[in-house]
């Protein structure tokens, strides 16, 4: 009978040392789970101030690129009235 008590005793021991393993796992587990959605939140933020930035600079380029587009039409309008044909010198 005190052979048996032994054996339940160690076994119980092991199972002790493995609840004892697995639940130290788990909340190491849970603080990176954690760690890695708060990393996740501030990401996200990121990301939406990058594309709101992004969205402003493309109206700004699209602005700019219009702005050129008049430019160069009216520059050629005005060279085209002065346009020269031949060895006739414009003034």
């Amino acid at each position: 009978m005190e052979s048996l008590r032994l054996v339940c005793d160690r076994d119980a021991q092991i199972l002790l040392q493995k609840m004892e393993s697995f639940t130290a796992s788990f909340s190491s587990s849970m603080d990176s789970i954690k760690a890695r959605a708060e990393e996740t939140v501030q990401n996200q933020g990121e990301l939406g101030r990058l594309k709101c930035s992004l969205t402003e600079a493309d109206a700004e380029f699209v602005k700019v690129l219009a702005d050129l587009s008049k430019w160069l039409v009216h520059n050629l309008e005005v060279k085209s009235e002065y346009r020269c044909f031949g060895d006739l010198k414009c003034d």
